[in-house]
């Protein structure tokens, strides 16, 4: 086999995107560093040079993935739609895409699945960006009145842990893949009508 030599940077795509390959075909139990490096035509060894192990590799996949869905979640978060509304199409989104995910990636979604498990530094990044864009919009919403002022990191917990079964690795699996907006939109509905009567219960007083 003829090696390949490759800057840092070109290395570090080429095995991203050679192992996001090798995931969607294996799966993660069976995609190795020595796969990986086959593929993309360099020694076992050189993929120490930006991958220090196999999980900081098989997390780079993830992170590849989610910073897409953090990106697309964050264009929601800023639009000009009403507070009450970004709030829905967002958890709305974030339900989606881990649904499409499982049901049409199912690899890479068990890569994932593990580095949520055990709490990765990729997934710990991705949880603190999402929350941050809830936060954002309820911020908003106290701003604009529509929102009773309230503590934000509680309000974005409390939201959170209301849909955990629609976002959540592990419960999205065992819905199969299901996509269910109504019964998602009934929790948002609940959880809204209560901020909204706050804020109004407070502008009456």
């Amino acid at each position: 086999m003829v090696r390949r030599i490759y800057s840092d940077e070109e290395l570090r795509e080429r095995a991203v995107a050679a192992a996001e390959e090798l995931l969607r075909r294996h799966g993660p139990q069976k995609t190795r560093l020595v796969d990986v490096a086959k593929a993309i035509k360099v020694s076992h060894s050189v993929l120490y040079r930006v991958f220090p192990d196999r999980e900081a590799l098989m997390d780079a996949v993830s992170a590849r993935w989610l910073s897409c869905i953090d990106d697309e979640l964050g264009r929601i978060a800023a639009s000009e739609a009403a507070p009450d509304q970004r709030l829905r199409a967002w958890f709305r989104h974030l339900h989606h895409v881990k649904t499409v995910k499982i049901a049409q990636d199912p690899g890479l979604w068990a890569n994932y699945d593990i580095a949520a498990a055990r709490t990765s530094p990729t997934v710990c990044s991705h949880v603190g960006i999402i929350q941050s864009q809830v936060a954002s919009i309820i911020r908003d919403g106290i701003g604009r009145g529509m929102f009773p002022k309230l503590d934000i990191d509680r309000c974005v917990e409390s939201f959170f842990n209301a849909t955990m079964a629609f976002h959540h690795p592990r419960l999205v699996a065992e819905e199969g893949a299901r996509e269910r907006p109504d019964e998602l939109d009934r929790i948002l509905d609940l959880m809204l009508h209560g901020l909204r009567a706050q804020a109004a219960a407070a502008a009456a007083k």
